[in-house]
């Protein structure tokens, strides 16, 4: 399963692959999940999903060396107000906490 995409290949089967053979396509996500649960395909989640993955679906990570990762940006107006500060240090201090393996994330 895959999400169709145009020319963003970090949002494809998966982001070093080429070519991947693609069977089906589905947009949302329980479906995607549960098509998972019945044995009829594989997809790739971000980690923040775990914590809600269904019955029967077992996350596996990836290792792959040639894929960078993610960017995330914070834009704001060239005076940003002390809450999106607040905000973009929290967001460095995840992204931080990430990539020591220590994420201070909660459940939802």
């Amino acid at each position: 399963m895959s999400v169709r995409t145009t020319g963003e290949p970090q949002f494809g089967a998966w982001p070093t692959l080429p070519e991947p053979r693609v069977a089906t396509t589905v947009r949302s996500w329980s479906t995607r999940l549960g098509m998972v649960a019945a044995g009829l395909g594989i997809t790739v989640v971000p980690a923040l999903v775990r914590p809600a993955l269904p019955a029967g679906v077992r996350p596996v990570r990836v290792l792959e060396s040639d894929w960078p990762g993610r960017s995330t940006l914070s834009i704001t107006r060239p005076d940003p107000t002390p809450q999106a500060r607040a905000m973009i240090t929290a967001l460095h201090e995840e992204a931080a906490a990430l990539s020591r393996g220590s994420s201070r994330q909660t459940s939802v």
